[in-house]
């Protein structure tokens, strides 16, 4: 005989199976709350970051690292100190084209200009000059050179018709000094063009620079047959304890440059033994610069050279 389930027992099943579903429910139409939901997107976002992307379509680039790209050497940036207002001035009128600096100061029109070059330039701590190398063509389609000292502002602060030598090995203005490779000439101290001033400060260093060179050309005999940077001048000879200073004489006279021609305090200029023939003159200067330290220092030169 087929015994019957006990109707108290399938009850308690469908009470039990009622409460379950009914708990569900409730759960799942709970309110999520701002918590909750945070948390979730959360966890969307880092399940995202986890997930690399799908870059097989076309027109996107592989990423092979996540790590950001190193820069290139030319890349790089470099983080350097703010140039400071004299360093600025320096670094502009380095970089000015060098031809619109010398051209207000040229006696020859521009189209004569033959080039131009820059000689040295004060360090950044020192006055502010430059000197310029000018080189023309003069009339006859002769090279004529000469150096321009500028300042900042590209003001003329001297011009040397041709600048400085075998004699004198560099120009100092303050605390500039400046290589010269052509001979400092009477004519350009006697035209004015050559201020006293750079004119002594030159002869001052040279006096210093070119001493032992001469000296040791004294004590060892001079050789008559050697001669300058400049072709037309001829340092015949130069006194023991003296320095020789190379020069021309203008076609003017002998006596009139030495006479206008002024080292600071020093005394005139005077020219011994003065003869010509044909167009060489042959002749010894002898002036007196005070040099550092108040040293009184005498120079004597002998010169031939060429009339012009």
């Amino acid at each position: 005989m087929e015994s019957k389930p006990d109707p108290r027992i399938l009850w308690l099943c469908v009470t039990a199976l009622a409460a379950c579903n009914a708990g569900g429910s409730k759960q799942g139409n709970r309110s999520v709350t701002a918590g909750e939901q945070t948390q979730m997107q959360d966890g969307k976002q880092q399940a995202a970051l986890n997930t690399p992307p799908d870059r097989s379509s076309p027109g996107l680039t592989p990423i092979t690292s996540n790590a950001p790209t190193p820069l290139t050497q030319s890349g790089q940036i470099k983080l350097t100190p703010k140039p400071t207002t004299q360093q600025h001035r320096a670094q502009a009128r380095l970089t000015k084209h060098l031809t619109s600096r010398v051209l207000p100061h040229l006696k020859v029109p521009a189209s004569e200009l033959y080039g131009v070059r820059l000689l040295a330039s004060a360090p950044p701590a020192a006055t502010p000059l430059d000197a310029l190398l000018v080189q023309v063509l003069t009339t006859e389609g002769q090279l004529d050179s000469f150096v321009l000292l500028l300042d900042e502002n590209d003001v003329l602060v001297a011009r040397l018709p041709r600048a400085i030598s075998d004699g004198l090995h560099a120009l100092r203005i303050g605390a500039l000094s400046i290589p010269l490779n052509a001979p400092l000439t009477w004519q350009g101290i006697a035209s004015g063009e050559v201020d006293p001033t750079v004119a002594g400060a030159a002869l001052r260093l040279g006096a210093i620079l070119a001493r032992d060179r001469l000296l040791e050309a004294a004590q060892n005999g001079w050789d008559t047959s050697q001669q300058n940077n400049n072709l037309a001048v001829l340092v015949l000879g130069v006194q023991p304890e003296t320095i020789s200073l190379p020069g021309e004489v203008p076609s003017d006279g002998p006596m009139g440059v030495p006479q206008k021609f002024r080292v600071e305090e020093s005394m005139p200029p005077t020219l011994e033994g003065w003869s010509s023939e044909g167009n060489t003159w042959r002749g010894i200067a002898r002036f007196q610069v005070i040099i550092d330290q108040g040293t009184a220092l005498v120079l004597r030169v002998g010169l031939q050279g060429r009339l012009p």
